[in-house]
């Protein structure tokens, strides 16, 4: 059987973004945690921790801030469990001496050099070494283990340790601007896309303002479609879901590109402009499923002029499994941070001739 290709998520062995503590004790690797937790408080972290009175490798708590929540299964759960469980954390640190993770860090502690020596099979990413003697180097047996020991960070402190995880395994996604101009448009009667609000084509006055703000612009829109929106620097992204709305355009470009997060904007929101999406950039949390702003006359999300996060890709499929594609329901239902705009008129929807007509007028 021929599957279509989509681009893979690396869900690690409990979450996408994780790093496994080898080479001290369990305890000193908790405390560990603890410090790198209270340092980025901005984050969402999970410690992964093993029961240390059963031979068998199970996981018995998660940490999450000063939390401990018991995670005992009477199954044996697969990393998709994980990942779908964890969806909603930055970073999962993970007990080395219980389990394994697709990045690691050594901590230097030579009481724990047989422990970290038969674990030696599992060091196949280290992403940096760690020491708190001040005055003492690599040892030789982590030498042994790691050949590339000289080009790895050689960390001497435990905040120099808290950093290098902010930088390396805690920054922002990039982000690339979504114009949705797929839809068929059916009560407005004409394609939104290519209506003059601003003198030249909604699709391409959109264009022009995610160029404004930097950043790299693609454009959901259907097969059909192809010739209307070739524009020089704009990357077509043809519907790869069919018929469930601008959901699927979205799902289209996670499908492309999973690491990216991306600011959606439909093509009927004729109000908005390049000051009003930079709002919603500057208050951007990507600890969050998603940011977007609040229509206040409805008391719900706008989900079509929204910053949408890698980690919601898992979210809206989970919808989408359960047959619902509306996308302001996987807002309401997610964490998510929702702003009020400086002016609720940037939000007007226009979706028929009426609408359409009283725009063009006042304008």
């Amino acid at each position: 059987m021929s599957h279509g290709k989509i681009d893979k998520i690396n869900l690690g062995h409990f979450n996408r973004n994780e790093v496994a503590f080898y080479g001290t004790t369990c305890s000193a690797m908790s405390e560990l945690f603890d410090f790198v937790n209270q340092v980025n408080t901005k984050n969402k972290l999970v410690y992964i921790d093993g029961d240390h009175k059963e031979r068998e490798a199970c996981i018995s708590k998660l940490i999450v801030g000063n939390d401990d929540v018991n995670y005992r299964s009477n199954r044996t759960w697969s990393k998709y469990d994980y990942a779908f469980s964890l969806n909603e954390f930055d970073l999962a640190v993970v007990n080395g001496n219980h389990f394994q993770a697709n990045t690691q860090v050594i901590i230097c502690d030579l009481s724990k050099q047989g422990s970290l020596e038969r674990r030696a099979s599992e060091l196949t990413n280290v992403k940096a070494i760690v020491s708190f003697d001040e005055t003492a180097g690599i040892p030789d047996y982590v030498k042994n283990l790691v050949p590339n020991y000289s080009s790895l960070p050689f960390l001497k402190s435990k905040e120099e340790l808290a950093l290098w995880l902010s930088k390396v395994f805690l920054q922002p996604a990039a982000l690339e601007a979504l114009i949705l101009g797929g839809g068929k448009s059916l009560r407005m009667g004409e394609d939104k896309s290519q209506i003059e609000y601003h003198g030249i084509a909604q699709w391409k006055y959109l264009s022009l303002c995610m160029e404004d703000l930097g950043l790299p612009l693609h454009i959901s829109c259907r097969e059909d479609q192809r010739e209307i929106f070739s524009r020089k620097g704009a990357n077509l992204l043809l519907d790869r879901v069919k018929d469930i709305g601008p959901i699927g355009g979205l799902i289209s470009a996670f499908m492309h590109d999973s690491s990216k997060a991306y600011l959606t904007i439909a093509c009927d929101l004729p109000n908005v402009d390049s000051a009003f999406l930079f709002e919603l950039i500057s208050q951007r949390d990507p600890s969050a499923f998603a940011t977007a702003f609040v229509n206040s006359e409805k008391g719900w999300p706008e989900p079509l002029i929204t910053i949408w996060e890698p980690r919601s890709f898992l979210r809206i499929m989970q919808f989408v499994g359960v047959g619902n594609t509306c996308p302001r329901k996987v807002l309401m239902n997610s964490p998510v941070k929702l702003i009020e705009p400086s002016d609720q008129r940037f939000l007007l929807n226009v979706n028929n001739p009426e609408e359409r007509d009283k725009v063009l007028f006042a304008k």
